[in-house]
């Protein structure tokens, strides 16, 4: 009987595991094969590449590109915030009740007036102005941007010769916080004698 425990905890400690490290080494020979091909890992045509060869494009993508979408009070208490930061460089969307909502972009440098912006490689147009180093465009609530920053994979924004790229895993989630707390009137302040 222990003899039989025994094999049973060999082959789940020993046996299991392999296919998950051969599948582990194919992931990162399909990551290094798009590189190969395509370029630096924060280019669009290689997360196109991830997205199409790799298994499990997103996980594919190189820590560079990983980061986690997250929601705040701004900065000044009067609107909210869903945004991502690799780097140096943050994708964010501000919204403010009674105000237009904003796409905001930091650490690109440059101006506003040159930059292109793109989502799973789709240019889309979108005006941007600068202030203070940040780029800040508008954004309506049912616009196609929106949208798409909701149910893309991953934005690409150029400013001349910089690239910042940024995933959108859980941005749908995030962008959505953010406007439903826009949305819901803030509790007056209680008067007392």
């Amino acid at each position: 009987m222990l003899h039989r425990i025994l094999v049973a905890f060999f082959l789940v400690g020993v046996v299991l595991p392999l296919p998950s490290a051969a599948r582990h080494h194919q992931m990162q020979l399909c990551v290094a094969d798009c590189i190969a091909g395509y370029g630096p890992i924060d280019t669009v045509a290689t997360n196109a590449c991830l997205g199409r060869m790799c298994d499990d494009g997103a996980a594919a993508q190189a820590p560079g590109l990983r980061g986690q979408w997250t929601t705040a009070v701004t900065p000044d208490g009067a609107g909210h915030a869903a945004g991502i930061r690799i780097g140096g460089r943050t994708l964010s969307f501000l919204c403010k009740p009674d105000a237009p909502s904003l796409v905001a972009v930091e650490g690109l440098g440059g101006s506003g007036l040159a930059m292109r912006f793109s989502v799973d490689g789709q240019p889309l147009e979108m005006e941007f102005s600068t202030q203070n180093g940040v780029h800040f465009g508008s954004i309506e609530e049912d616009s196609e941007i929106l949208h798409a920053l909701m149910v893309g994979s991953y934005v690409q924004v150029v400013a001349g010769q910089i690239t910042a790229s940024f995933p959108l895993a859980g941005s749908e989630r995030a962008i959505r916080r953010a406007m439903t707390s826009c949305e819901q009137p803030e509790t007056p302040e209680i008067l007392q004698n």
